[in-house]
């Protein structure tokens, strides 16, 4: 680094264009140094620490005060996490808890990221049917992405047709395809849970 400032100072008695070059090069030489998160070498214990740390934080903060960054960074790291330490019971746990968090914040786009990584990177998880429901939901309900929601419902009912969640799953589906109100599906809902029992 040193010797990069030594050429920089050289190239300036050159000309100033010269130095907004080796400045440029220096700058965008070093970032990928300088972009590594702390996460990706950090020890396991302290790694799972500052997860615990961060999460307790987060849990405790209404969603109107939440600190997004703080938000990114949990789910970054938690992503490192998984990928040093994929067979640590924690890992999953630690999506569950970056995913809820991203939603808190608003910030669905980051939730869904989430999701898709959890789904991949946790393929026999017993969470995994309930990532892909989440997936639809947010979709509808936070995105506001009518077309993705019914292909993820839709492929959810495919995928998982005996689940629990696979009937709300289809009801969802059906008032995306006809339209139907909130409040009407709220009634059928109910009509059909007094039917169960």
């Amino acid at each position: 680094m040193e010797m990069v400032f030594q050429q920089a100072v050289a190239i300036k008695k050159a000309g100033r264009g010269a130095l907004y070059l080796a400045l440029a090069l220096l700058f965008f030489g070093c970032k990928s140094k300088l972009a590594q998160p702390e996460a990706a070498t950090m020890p396991y214990a302290q790694l799972l620490k500052n997860l615990k740390i961060t999460e307790a934080k987060l849990e405790q903060v209404a969603p109107n005060q939440i600190d997004t960054l703080a938000v990114n960074h949990f789910g970054r790291d938690v992503q490192i996490f998984a990928s040093r330490f994929s067979k640590d019971a924690q890992a999953p746990i630690f999506f569950w808890q970056a995913v809820q968090a991203q939603q808190k914040a608003g910030q669905y786009p980051q939730a869904m990221a989430l999701l898709d990584a959890f789904v991949k990177q946790f393929p026999e998880n017993v969470k995994r049917p309930d990532a892909i429901f989440l997936k639809a939901f947010i979709a509808e309900t936070g995105l506001k992405d009518v077309e993705l929601a019914k292909k993820s419902y839709q492929g959810f009912i495919q995928a998982y047709p005996n689940h629990v969640l696979a009937q709300d799953a289809q009801l969802l589906l059906q008032q995306l395809q006809s339209k139907v109100s909130d409040e009407e599906l709220i009634r059928q809902f109910e009509a059909k849970e007094k039917e169960k029992k």
